[in-house]
Parts: structure tokens; sequence; C-alpha cells
């Protein structure tokens, strides 16, 4: 049988990321405690909850909790805290959201392309880290509780946001692993062509407007769904626009209406282009003047004008409350117990010169934490982060702890060779680098960086153990979910992203990097062994026998791979290589073509 070196040839185009690492807000020493979100609004965790999760709660003085999310210190309210013991009957409360595709924007060709900065291409999840120290005073919301009424006038307006997301359909946009303008979770298809309607009504609720001269802002955000020319048009709420574009591009629009809004609010999109036009609408906001009926609400969200006065009072009728009913300013972090009038619900509040994003919230709306759990890691204590500081490893592994045992024997046996070897644990970098949002790829990429900052010795391989899948097939699937052991990054994925332009370089990746897409233990173990034998191989001829690949889903893309690959060719058979190769190329539109599988097998 003749034997083969098999090379993988991928090609990539740029991105650009955040300089940040994602670990600096985590301080040396203490413990921390994570806490899943899933939805907006007032989340209360209680002494019972955090007991049943295991925190130490007699070691925690209340008067120092802090609470993070996304690298940033959150302001929370604590019950209790001025006795400095954590009691029975104890709290904090705080304003939490889920994760929306903020941390997306670092795998987008330009981040501005971004197409719904609401909605996360991987989770809706996000994760609050509690801590506890001894020094340093930590945020929190501040009461208010003056109750003269009569020496004020009501405010008799605010604004609300109201917003539709549309996820129904992955576009994939245009060719190339990095996302691109265009690109991510929009509506269903409308436009010219067959099977699909040229026009779109977009219908959104925008109850209890009350006039005030002000205008309302509209924005919307309609994306190509084809590489054709299209001409849309859409119309509505005071608008008109009709315009032309190309291809996979997004088009946002903001403006100002000056219309009176009814109970509903319709914009109207309509493909007009001559030949194949695809559309998809991804999101459609409007931000309006809403009087201070809440719609028999039992939590809402508001902002509330600039005014003159020295405070605002607020009196909200229609509102589903109950004697637990709480208030809070987001913006300069107020708390507030509102009195209940025969319904309406009043309160005071010191005008800091702002226009503050607020909640109101009824007792029986708080949110009781989904899980609440220790930061582990396989170098640290119990709700200790490893500290990595100190790194001195060429070769960088990251892997599943379902993959962990065979993976140390691999790390084990590389360390034999005479490489530094560091072991990781993907969660544990999900949670130190990625702000906790599991199978985020921006947390490996993350942890890259900072390895090339301070590991003492130059990282030069990054080996990812552990299978991947696509985000944007495990996204609305659980079962898909949790295969996904180890995530890649981009659409087609590519491990390239992880490191690439960490160099000052547009395609070559940082750091060399190669995945074993492990299912399980003997997975691994197989490799290996592989992985043995051949090293103890000496050189022969036969590693110049090379097998070349390419693919691609249309002949367009198929041209293009097998110049690249024909390009390779030339360079393995010069003379400073020698190779012999065999060239595979595809040639049909199926996923998976015949192939000469005689000649494979030789």
């Amino acid at each position: 049988m003749k034997r083969f070196l098999l090379l993988f040839f991928i090609t990539y185009s740029s991105l650009m990321f955040s300089q940040h690492y994602g670990n600096e807000w985590i301080k040396p020493g203490l413990k921390y405690y994570k806490i899943a979100v899933v939805s907006k609004g007032i989340h209360r965790v209680t002494f019972t909850d955090l007991s049943k999760a295991g925190v130490p709660v007699g070691d925690i003085n209340p008067k120092y909790l802090q609470l993070f999310k996304n690298g940033e210190e959150q302001y929370i309210y604590v019950s209790g805290e001025s006795d400095q013991v954590f009691n029975g009957n104890d709290y904090f409360e705080f304003y939490g959201e889920p994760n929306t595709g903020w941390f997306d924007s670092v795998f987008y060709n330009n981040p501005s392309e971004l197409v719904n900065p609401n909605y996360s291409l991987v989770n809706d999840t996000s994760w609050y880290f509690m801590t506890w120290n001894s020094i340093v005073i930590p945020n929190r919301f501040q009461t208010e509780n003056d109750i003269n009424f009569a020496a004020y006038s009501p405010t008799d307006y605010c604004f609300r946001e109201v917003r539709q997301d549309y996820t129904s359909y992955y576009n994939t946009a245009e060719e190339g692993s990095y996302y691109s303008d265009g690109e991510g979770w929009v509506g269903d298809i409308f436009g010219i062509g067959d099977k699909i309607i040229p026009t779109s009504v977009q219908t959104i609720a925008t109850p209890n407007y009350i006039s005030k001269s002000i205008k309302s802002d509209v924005s919307f955000c309609i994306v190509g769904a084809n590489s054709l020319s299209h001409r849309l048009q859409v119309l509505g709420l005071g608008l008109t626009v009709d315009t032309p574009y190309t291809g996979y591009k997004t088009i946002k629009i903001n403006y100002q209406s000056s219309n009176n809004l009814t109970a509903s609010s319709v914009l109207t999109a309509k493909a007009l282009s001559a030949s194949t036009d695809k559309n998809a609408w991804a999101w459609f906001s409007i931000r309006y003047t809403h009087s201070m009926d809440f719609e028999n609400s039992k939590s809402f969200l508001f902002t509330l004008p600039k005014i003159n006065g020295s405070k605002y009072r607020l009196d909200i009728t229609k509102f589903t409350g109950d004697t637990a009913t709480v208030f809070y300013d987001l913006t300069s972090h107020k708390r507030i117990k509102p009195t209940n009038n025969l319904g309406t619900y009043q309160l005071l509040l010191k005008n800091e010169g702002k226009s503050p994003n607020c909640i109101i919230s009824s007792g029986t709306d708080f949110k009781s934490p989904v899980t609440i759990s220790a930061i582990s890691s396989r170098n640290a204590d119990p709700g200790n982060f490893a500290e990595f500081k100190f790194l001195k490893s060429s070769f960088i592994i990251i892997t599943n702890k379902a993959l962990w045992s065979k993976a140390k024997e691999y790390a084990d046996y590389r360390k034999s060779t005479g490489q530094s070897v560091v072991l990781l644990d993907v969660d544990e970098v999900y949670n130190q680098f990625g702000y906790g949002i599991n199978k985020h790829p921006g947390a490996i990429r993350n942890f890259c960086r900072y390895a090339m900052k301070y590991s003492s010795v130059k990282p030069e391989y990054l080996f990812l153990i552990g299978k991947s899948i696509h985000t944007k097939d495990y996204r609305k699937n659980p079962s898909i979910y949790g295969m996904c052991l180890v995530p890649s990054a981009g659409q087609p994925v590519s491990d390239a992203l992880f490191t690439w332009r960490l160099n000052g370089t547009s395609y070559a990746p940082a750091i060399a990097t190669g995945r074993l897409a492990a299912t399980s233990l003997s997975d691994v173990d197989l490799y290996l062994n592989k992985v043995k034998e051949y090293e103890k191989v000496q050189p022969s001829s036969w590693m110049k026998n090379i097998l070349q690949f390419s693919g691609g889903k249309d002949i367009g893309e198929q041209t293009v791979m097998k110049n690249f690959v024909l390009g390779y060719q030339k360079i393995f058979e010069d003379t400073l290589f020698g190779a012999n190769i065999q060239n595979f190329f595809k040639n049909t539109s199926q996923p998976i073509g015949s192939t000469q599988t005689d000649i494979i097998k030789q």
C-alpha cells in the first residue's frame, strides 16, 4: 500500500477584533459564582438561592458584594447589608438582560457590518459573576423615599421603545469564512423570484401613543439575500425610500417620523427589480411618546424626558403591581418603592439632568436565577479563576471536559517530546476570556491574544481537540448544540480566524492552528497512537506523496479552489521539496460527490 502525507488547505479573508482580553475585571484570590440570565427584568437572588448553590453565605459581608457582566461591574441593591451579615431574609437585586450580538462583531470583516446587535449568533444566555471582597466599595442603587407628591406636577408622558427582531432564516451572504455584510439571522425572504412574495408588510404594536409634538424615532434594517441587483422601496410612517443596491448589503435606516401613531404601526417593503431580487427584514424598532398608562403590565421599561424641575413626579396607571413593586432608575442608579394610591403608583425621582432609563416591576415579575454555580478550574480551587499571567507554553491545547483524560495523555506525550504545553478546558476559557458566554469563539481568540502578550515562551501551536458545529446549525437546535465540543468561528467555520490579523498580516494566522474533530475518548486515543507511530518513523520518500483535495458548492467556487490547489502543486513539486502530487477536484453541486475511491485506497 502506498502511504501519503495528507495536507489540507483552506483560504480565508480578513477581519477586525477588539483589543481587550476579556479577563481584566477578574481579581486573583477572590471567589466567583456565575448566575445565568435569559430574560430582561429585575432579578432577585435570595439567601436560599445562594445556599442551595453551595455559596458559603456565612463568609460574605454583603456590604462588599459585587456583580459583573461582560467585564463591567453592575449596580445592585442589597437588602439587609447594613449589619454586614447575609441573613436568612436578605437578598440582592439587579437589572438583568439576556445575551445579545455585541460579542459577535469581532468575527465580522468590518464590525459595523453586524446585522443585528440585538440577537446573538451563538446563544441567548448571559452570565453575571458574583464575588465579594473586603476593600473595594461596590456599585449600589441608592434608595429615595420622598412622598411629598403635592409639591410637584406629574410628568404626563415617557418614551417607550418597541422592537421586532426577525430570526427565522440565516442569510449566509458573501463567500468567506469571516462574517460579512448582510450575514446573520433575518426574517423570511421577499422579492422577485419563484415562490416568494414581492411585498412584505411589517406591523409593530405602538399602544398608548400620546401626541407631544415630539417626533418618533424609527429604525429598521433590511438585507440583500442574493448577490444580484436590488431595488427596494419602503413606505410608511411618513417615509418613502426607493433605493437600488447590489448584493448582500445591509440597508439600515434611522429617521424621525412626525406622524401620529395608532395602536399598530406599519412599514411596507417591496422589491421593484426586474430580475431575481431577494431581500429580508432583520429588525424594526420605534421609540415614541407613551402615556403613563402602562398597559396592565407587571413590568415596564421606559425612558423619561429631560425636565426643568428638581424632581420627577410619576403617576403610573394601569400597572399590575403588588406590595413588592419596585422602581429603578437605571441611569442614575436609584431605587424607589412607589406608593399605591388607589391603583395609581406614585413616586418622586430626583432630576439628575439626564433622560433616565427606568423600569418598574411587580414582585410577581421578579426573575429568579436560572442557575448559580461556582467557577471551576483545573488549576485552581472551586470558585477561583486560574492565573495565566506566568504562562510558559509554546503549545496550547484546548479541549472539552468530555475528552479531558485522553487530551491530557496527548499533552503529556507532547511534553515528553520537549514541548512546553498548556492544556485548557474550553469551559474555563469561556468564563475567563469570553464573559461566560458558552460556545462563543471570541473567548478562544481572546485567550490566544493574551497568551501572545504574556507567555514567556512564544506560542507556536494551537491544537483544538473536539468537534465543532456551525453556529447557524446549533443556534436553534438544542440537540445539535450539545454536539459542539469546541467551537470554531465564521461561516463556513475556520479555526484560522482565532489568530488571524494578530501578527500584522491579512491572512496568515499568528499561531499554527490544527484541530482533531473528536467526539469520543476513543477518537483521541486512536489519533494519539497514530501520532506516536508516525513520529517514530525516520524521514522516507513516501512522505513526499501528497494528496490534494478541493471542493466548492458550485462551479464558481470549484474553479477558484482548483486554481489554488494547482498553485500549491507547483510549490510542492519544485526542487526544494520534490513532491509527488495526486489531485482530486470536486465537480458536482451535491454536498458529497463521487471520487476516485480506488486510487485513494491504493
